[in-house]
């Protein structure tokens, strides 16, 4: 009987040179400097899957805790903890009709972890927050003919807001994280999938999406100071000019697109989709829309036990903390696995992301319509599994991002580590 549980834990030793994500090259307006920091990682995990006929039910949490030694040597809380969850539930009411629902959770720092297309793409200090929840509902509507519903739901909530940042220069406490990034996305989904042969499924889709922030915060505003006078004399008082509120970005986001999914045979498989989207600013007063493409490309081929190579490019709208209703993002992602011997693997991710700005300029604010950043990763890891319940692993991590925007600064970032996971 197969055991229908599971834990593990790892332990690690890394040392990352940016662990705050700063500008390479400190400016006037980012005057930090980078910092490199030793340190631990300690990750316990656990893990559930049931199965009967008609249902399959699985979790997995894992708990991550960074120690600093830079930070504890300065006098600072030197850990950090994240929190990962994922579930699914899978149940056949019949041969023609199921149900697939899916949660993950994440609570994170890193930008990879909470939002993979980089809404924020550095690092963020504190308990930050996504959630994503989906429900997809398929129905075999003829020996041919397939309809797909299904609804996501992904909510954010980022720890600064708008106390955090309230000042004497910022006496409203404009442009927290809260306020240009907390929010929820809802997105509704109708695909009819026909089974053109045996291999390939053609697809017809068509997506809502709204977006809606949540924070009730200042974005984004000029303050400026007049003077008033009072029985006790002249007195400076800010004032908050061209204001703009987190719901001034609301938007709704339709999507169409037609592709096919073709197996080569049970090792090589593809799925493509290409179409457009349109961004309707609803909120906006002056009624700013958008076009832009839209598709995805996803491939996986498997070429010896242990061994796969995954790609995927994907296009589309996303959010942003730039003063910009959204961004028309390119990503391309790619990983491979190779298993060297039966107990040493080796493996490459690599990532890029363009994100191009959409935008209108609003009077008084910064217009970024056009303006860009590249950001680029990649990933090194050589794995040794002793036994099936010991391995140890060494890696390398390198991020870049490389900006012309004047909303954005570039930096480096490396990190290697060395490892010991521990699995039963």
């Amino acid at each position: 009987m197969t055991q229908p549980w599971g834990i593990s834990a790892t332990l690690r030793g890394f040392y990352d040179d940016n662990y705050s994500t700063v500008a390479d090259h400190p400016t006037s307006t980012n005057s930090v400097s980078k910092r490199g920091s030793f340190g631990f990682q300690v990750s316990p995990s656990g893990s559930v899957a049931l199965a009967t006929d008609q249902t399959d039910v699985a979790a997995r949490y894992t708990f991550g805790a960074y120690w600093y030694a830079d930070r504890d040597r300065r006098g600072l809380d030197p850990f950090d903890y994240t929190h990962q969850f994922d579930g699914y539930l899978s149940h056949t009411f019949s041969q023609r009709y199921n149900v697939y629902v899916t949660d993950s959770f994440v609570m994170a720092q890193e930008a990879q972890l909470i939002d993979p297309f980089n809404s924020l793409p550095y690092r963020t200090q504190g308990n930050n927050l996504r959630n994503t929840g989906s429900i997809t509902f398929n129905a075999q509507l003829t020996q041919l003919l397939t309809l797909v519903l299904g609804y996501s739901n992904t909510y954010y909530d980022y720890k600064q807001d708008q106390e955090d940042v309230t000042g004497p220069n910022n006496p409203f406490g404009v442009g927290s994280y809260s306020a240009l990034l907390d929010r929820v996305e809802h997105l509704i989904l109708v695909n009819l999938q026909w089974q053109l042969s045996p291999q390939t499924v053609g697809v017809l889709g068509y997506q809502f999406g709204l977006i809606g922030y949540t924070a009730d915060e200042f974005m984004s505003g000029q303050t400026v100071f007049t003077t008033v006078i009072t029985p006790s004399g002249p007195v400076l008082v800010p004032v908050l000019v061209n204001p703009l509120k987190s719901d001034f970005r609301n938007s709704y986001i339709h999507s169409g697109s037609a592709g096919i999914d073709h197996t080569f045979n049970p090792d090589f498989t593809v799925s493509l989709r290409a179409g457009a989207q349109y961004a309707d600013s609803y909120n906006d007063p002056s009624g700013y829309n958008n076009f832009g493409p839209y598709g995805n490309l996803n491939l996986r081929y498997r070429y010896g036990a242990g061994s796969y190579i995954d790609a995927t490019f994907q296009q589309q709208f996303s959010q942003t903390d730039v003063l910009a209703y959204n961004a028309s993002v390119s990503s391309v992602y790619a990983s491979i696995n190779h298993a060297l011997t039966p107990q040493l693997t080796g493996s490459v991710i690599g990532q890029f992301q363009y994100s191009q700005y959409n935008s209108q300029a609003v009077p008084g604010l910064p217009d970024y319509n056009g303006q860009s950043y590249n950001y680029y990763l990649v990933g090194l890891n050589l794995a040794y599994h002793f036994n099936r319940h010991v391995s140890a692993d060494v890696g390398y991590n390198f991020d870049m991002l490389d900006s012309s925007s004047a909303a954005r600064y570039n930096f480096t970032r490396n990190r290697v580590y060395v490892g010991v996971t521990a699995a039963y």
